[in-house]
């Protein structure tokens, strides 16, 4: 079982209206499981990186079919972390808190679909983002725009993760 977009945009849309209390534990999670990951946050900012997260997993699930858009937005998105200081195992850390995240507000409504198919789209996120990354370190002065060619990746990123 791989990636299900209907399930992945059913159980998003039961989160929009908690997105708050979800952004809250997200970092309360991430920060206690990864306290090395407090560093990456500055304390003034962290009421925009909140909403910053919902509004970006919010653009994710609803270009999730639409790799024109969603490729080269996750792959800036990868670029411009690097500017933050994150580094690629990070990505463990946040799928990790997303995960632990979606499972306390879903509770007894958590199912092991809902569990493979949050985890294959964070493993599509997580691999373009990477991409970005990898063009940052390689490309210092890149102006943050994905090449034509990566606007089907993550297409080729669900596929893998859906055929699994």
């Amino acid at each position: 079982m791989g990636l299900d977009l209907a399930l992945l945009r059913k159980s998003f849309d039961a989160v929009k209206p908690i997105a708050g209390e979800f952004a809250d534990h997200f970092y309360s999670t991430l920060w206690s499981k990864y306290p090395a990951s407090k560093g990456l946050f500055r304390e003034e900012g962290m009421s925009a990186q909140k909403k910053a997260l919902v509004k970006s997993l919010a653009f994710i699930i609803d270009h999730v079919d639409n790799p024109e858009a969603l490729g080269p937005y996750l792959v800036s998105m990868g670029e411009r972390h690097v500017r933050y200081g994150a580094q690629t195992e990070h990505f463990s850390w946040v799928g990790d808190a997303l995960i632990t995240t979606l499972k306390y507000f879903f509770s007894d409504n958590w199912t092991p679909e809902l569990e493979t198919t949050w985890t294959a789209a964070f493993e599509a996120i997580q691999s373009l983002m990477q991409e970005g990354m990898h063009k940052a370190h390689s490309n210092p002065k890149a102006n943050g725009r994905a090449p034509a060619d990566n606007t089907d990746a993550l297409a080729r990123a669900i596929a893998k993760v859906a055929r699994q």
